[in-house]
């Protein structure tokens, strides 16, 4: 019995080395200004791709993509703005940031994410 303790110990402690020697890239972003609706639906994409931040670079990379333009005149109008915090690959801010000028705001960028992920989902489930 103490021979099983003894080796469940061993086996745990390089994973516990192996785990706080992990450098992440991520690098934390906060936006301010964006609809609770479009967090909400962020954080319920991200049972789908696994985390919020593989849900935003799944939408960025659909943005470059999509053809039409898409549409945010009706979204968000009765929603509270709140501010939200990702961790998110440096690609997926560098989107981000070249999306601004496009859609005014960071927030709204992350509207249009949600808008795009909304679209991806009726797609999957129609089928």
């Amino acid at each position: 019995m103490a021979n099983a303790d003894l080796t469940k110990m061993a086996y745990v402690d390089p994973v516990r080395k192996a785990e706080y020697s992990y450098e992440s890239k991520l690098i934390v972003r906060r936006f301010s200004d964006v609809p609770n609706d479009v967090v909400e639906y962020i954080t319920k994409a991200s049972a789908t791709y696994g985390s919020c931040s593989r849900a935003l670079q799944v939408a960025t990379a659909a943005i470059i993509l999509s053809k039409k333009p898409i549409d945010l005149r009706y979204r968000g109008k009765n929603s509270r703005l709140t501010t939200v915090s990702y961790k998110l690959l440096p690609q997926t801010v560098d989107l981000i940031t070249r999306y601004t000028p496009v859609f005014g705001t960071r927030g709204k960028v992350l509207e249009a994410c949600s808008v795009v992920l909304q679209e991806i989902d009726k797609r999957i489930r129609s089928k």
